[in-house]
């Protein structure tokens, strides 16, 4: 039961560590060598750690620690050579490991992990190996509990356990796809494929977890093999890696991430435990023997998190989850409970709106943000990775068939690749704000009446002067409410028909003006003239009489 810390690269020396300390009884608790020393500082202090293996080149940044040291790329050696099997002293209800996860006050909370729970998981997971001699790959962090399923489903079959030692991400992941048979990754890792130029892979299973899968990912890695399974994992630290899993079909017509595990129980309730009905959102509550035992020195967040399971036995643990049932019994994810926000009025939730991103098959990644941009103006920006050539007004289109204006991203942000935490996640405190973001054109004068009529007005509404016809409404300060004005004094001062979408669909001076001046041509509106549902996954967007 007592807290080893595990200070180390990955390496065979990160391995003998692990096994030796559940050997003795104690628990691991693993802690990146990337951590800055004041979090490396906190985790020791916090972990109250009595000893900790590490590696020499890392003694001389532990100043501040007075606990035991052992280097065990050079005390190893020194070691007298055991002869018998030391007797095992764990019991199922005793520690393994407590890994760290950010905290909402700004401090991480260590969540204690027993054997029991780690055991439940790896023999679920057993059934990703479906042959013989399949390795695997170690190549993230083992502070991440992702590196749970790659390490340990590994070496409870027998199988071969690569490890990589820290290297270009890059060429890590085409290591990986090159030599492995099961590999366990986050979305983001995915993100890589389409630079390497892969033709073909080793790889026969690819399960997925920490993040959201999108289509345009699954169908990255079928381009590799297309008689790869692929497994969408979903489940938090504090429920042992994985509580629920899909097994992801190429004609899927949505990602859900499934059903429970073996020993596992899932329920989807409002804010005063109901249980929800099919197609319902609310928080996803888990239980079972996953569960973990609780924060480490943290009762009262303990008790607030784990709670009396009011439909059965035992505790659920409330996720901050959103999901809902579907109607074929499958878990639909729908972002965090603590990604709502509220702006203009509105409460809004980010992560239905990163999930609509998604389902445009040309988009592979996707992130929402609240973004603080000109003259203090809260904006929701979009931020997503393509693959291949996408026209951003169809994605446009996508958006407002699917969300009410006051939910579409004003800014829209392609870029190459999202930026990673240590731990393969998004890290969203990275990406650009709008005020870091730089205009594709210089400025550029109106040249017809039109243009010119335009570009008073956006100055009117937006408080700007110097605005070019090439210039974005939303990156200016545009929003919603002023969209409103903006099309109010369009229809007042030119005299011409305009609804509140053609600002989302045509969001410069120049296109906006050549859009009214060919509706105007042509003696009628130039809008959308019906949208109708037909289904959670498929529409008719009827434009002009013609179906797109």
């Amino acid at each position: 039961g007592d807290l080893v810390g595990l200070l180390v690269e990955r390496s065979i020396e990160m391995i003998v560590g692990i096994l030796g300390i559940l050997k003795s009884g104690a628990a691991y608790l693993p802690i990146d060598v990337t951590y800055p020393n004041e979090r490396i500082d906190y985790l020791l202090e916090d972990g109250k750690v009595a000893l900790l293996l590490t590696q020499s080149e890392y003694l001389l940044g532990l100043s501040h620690y007075d606990g035991s040291l052992f280097a065990l790329d050079e005390e190893l050696e020194g070691l007298a050579t055991p002869t018998d099997n030391p007797p095992r002293v764990n019991k199922p209800t005793d520690l393994a490991y407590v890994i760290y996860t950010s905290g909402t006050t700004g401090r991480p909370k260590g969540v204690m992990v027993e054997h029991t729970s780690v055991v439940n998981y790896i023999t679920w997971a057993n059934g990703y190996y479906f042959s013989s001699g399949q390795s695997s790959t170690l190549f993230t962090s083992l502070s991440f509990d992702l590196t749970i399923t790659n390490l340990f489903a590994t070496l409870f079959r027998g199988d071969i356990l690569r490890v990589l030692s820290p290297t270009d991400l890059s060429v890590t992941i085409e290591e990986v796809f090159r030599h492995s048979g099961v590999v366990k990754l986050t979305p983001s890792h995915l993100q890589l494929l389409s630079s390497l130029g892969l033709s073909e892979t080793a790889v026969e299973v690819v399960i997925v977890g920490g993040e959201v899968l999108s289509k345009g990912q699954v169908k990255e890695l079928e381009l590799l093999n297309d008689q790869l399974q692929i497994y969408n994992e979903y489940g938090p630290t504090e429920a042992t890696v994985g509580s629920s899993v899909c097994k992801v079909m190429s004609d899927a017509e949505q990602i859900t991430i499934g059903r429970p595990i073996g020993n596992t129980v899932i329920y989807v309730v409002d804010d005063w435990l109901n249980q929800q009905p099919i197609g319902v959102v609310g928080e996803i509550l888990i239980g079972g023997t996953g569960l973990a035992r609780g924060y480490l020195h943290q009762e009262d967040l303990t008790e607030e998190k784990f709670i009396r399971n009011p439909f059965g036995e035992g505790r659920l643990y409330k996720t901050g989850d959103l999901g809902y049932w579907n109607g074929e019994g499958a878990l639909e994810y729908l972002g965090r409970k603590d990604d709502q926000v509220k702006l203009r009025g509105y409460r809004i939730e980010l992560g239905e709106i990163e999930r609509v991103l998604l389902e445009y098959a040309g988009v592979s990644q996707a992130v929402v943000l609240l973004q603080e941009g000109l003259d203090d103006e809260k904006q929701i920006v979009g931020y997503y990775v393509k693959g291949g050539d996408m026209d951003e007004g169809l994605l446009r289109d996508h958006l407002q068939a699917w969300l009410p204006a006051y939910m579409i991203p004003g800014v829209l942000v392609a870029l190459e690749h999202l930026p990673l935490t240590p731990n393969g996640k998004i890290d969203k405190q990275s990406l650009p704000g709008i005020d870091q973001l730089e205009r594709d054109q210089s400025y550029v004068s109106p040249a017809t009446d039109t243009e010119r009529q335009l570009v008073e007005i956006w100055e009117q509404v937006l408080g700007r002067e110097e605005i070019g016809v090439e210039d974005n409404f939303f990156e200016l300060g545009g929003h919603s409410l002023k969209a409103v004005q903006l099309v109010s004094r369009v229809q007042q001062q030119l005299g011409v028909d305009m609804e509140l979408r053609d600002v989302f669909t045509y969001f410069t001076v120049r296109s906006l003006a050549d859009q009214l001046e060919r509706a105007q041509a042509a003696g009628r509106q130039a809008h959308y003239e019906a949208i109708v549902p037909v289904s959670y996954q498929d529409y008719y967007l009827v434009s002009h009489g013609q179906r797109r």
